[in-house]
């Protein structure tokens, strides 16, 4: 019965073996590649407080990737919450490797009392950025994500 065991266990790995070589040759499984010098740059210049605005930070949200990559809004998002309560002028950005050299991310700002925006952007491999700005009057404040303006 243990001879038989064994080969039960050794046929059973092998066939998970060329069962998941078949399946992954196929799949477009995705890369480990970390931002460029040229993203992290490009991302730290667009993500810049200006002058008058407070700064909350930076989070990279693939901070701990691959294995732990929670975000708490009590936490990392406090400075930008309270700021959009009180109507003072501040930012906070987020975000996160697109695992293709680039960054994908959102910069959201408050500019006064319900005037407030998120401003989505992915900047490539290359440092060369596109963006698309949403207002809103509140920001949406999820547990586990940035806050953010409402879809």
């Amino acid at each position: 019965m243990r001879i038989h065991t064994r080969h039960a266990v050794l046929a059973l790995t092998v066939a998970i073996v060329v069962f998941g070589t078949a399946c992954s040759a196929d799949d477009a499984a995705p890369t480990d590649t970390p931002p460029t010098d040229a993203a992290l740059e490009a991302n730290a210049a667009f993500t810049t407080a200006p002058e008058g605005v407070l700064d909350c930070g930076s989070v990279a949200l693939s901070s701990g990737w691959p294995t732990t990559t929670v975000f708490l809004a009590d936490g990392a998002g406090t400075c930008i919450i309270e700021a959009a309560a009180d109507g003072t002028p501040a930012q906070q950005a987020y975000w996160q490797r697109d695992n293709e050299g680039g960054i994908v991310g959102s910069l959201v700002r408050v500019d006064g009392p319900s005037a407030n925006t998120e401003t989505s952007y992915s900047i490539d491999a290359n440092g060369d950025l596109e963006s698309v700005t949403a207002s809103c009057s509140a920001l949406d404040v999820p547990n586990t994500g940035p806050p953010s303006c409402p879809a």
